[in-house]
């Protein structure tokens, strides 16, 4: 029996809560709304990883468990990429009119990449350029302290993987970001600045922790400590073993299972 929309509606609002709270029992909740119709399913995930910040992980989680239950059927993270897709053909626009609706969505775009990678490196490999180029746009078109703190806790958290697809795209971003670090024009919290720190260190030693030196964890551990991070909504952005934290999430932070992109799968962005 298919899932009515409004228990569907009922299902992700609770999931949402949880989100916030980081308890993500998502094998639960996917279990409970794989029964819905896919493009509506979809559509609801959509609106949620737009204007819910939080949300991203769940979906991406939610289509990959769907997917590995039946991973013959390529309806829904078909659908999901097609949606994921028209948006960045839409960015400009959706940058304009919403910014924080447009930080949303590059989240999404971090959180989906690695789960589409999963299923199949093309759909993977289709969700590179739209990235970079969504996060060359928070960091060059009259970037605001939200923004960067965006751009900044994505490089944080899987910014290996990105190094990994390409370093010289990465390389570049990393380089707006520490201009805009050392820029008076930008008003950037004492979050953003430390944020946009610790993805620059984290670059220079390639995402490896430990190549860091112990002395550069210490203090980023004790940093992370005074700034009080909320559990799940910035704590998750953490590269694993810089902060102690309960939550987990599925995304990898490396692309080493996949093989690193050819020019003939990805052309260069600049």
């Amino acid at each position: 029996m298919a899932l009515l929309e409004e228990e569907l509606r009922s299902i992700l609002n609770s999931l949402s809560y949880l989100s916030a709270q980081g308890d993500l029992p998502v094998q639960t909740f996917a279990t409970l709304v794989k029964n819905a119709r896919t493009d509506v399913l979809v559509e609801h995930l959509h609106q949620r990883w737009l204007s819910d910040s939080n949300f991203g992980n769940a979906a991406a989680r939610i289509v990959a468990y769907i997917h590995r239950d039946n991973p013959n059927d390529m309806k829904l993270p078909s659908k999901v990429l097609s949606l994921s897709l028209d948006d960045y053909k839409k960015r400009y626009e959706m940058r304009r009119s919403d910014r924080k609706m447009f930080r949303n969505y590059c989240r999404s775009l971090v959180e989906l990449m690695p789960i589409f990678f999963d299923i199949d490196k093309y759909m993977g490999t289709s969700l590179v350029r739209p990235l970079f180029d969504c996060m060359f746009i928070l960091t060059e078109s009259n970037p605001d302290d939200g923004d960067l703190l965006c751009v900044a806790q994505i490089l944080i958290r899987s910014g290996q993987l990105l190094y990994e697809l390409d370093p010289h795209v990465c390389d570049k971003i990393i380089m707006k970001c520490r201009l805009s670090l050392c820029s008076n024009d930008i008003r950037l919290s004492d979050l953003t600045r430390f944020s946009l720190l610790n993805a620059a260190d984290l670059w220079t030693y390639r995402w490896n922790l430990q190549a860091m030196p112990y002395c550069l964890l210490q203090f980023y551990q004790a940093q992370y400590e005074a700034y009080h991070l909320n559990e799940y909504e910035d704590k998750r952005w953490l590269p694993q073993g810089m902060y102690q934290s309960s939550t987990t999430t599925l995304a990898p932070s490396s692309v080493s299972s996949f093989s690193k992109l050819t020019n003939d799968d990805f052309e260069s962005i600049v």
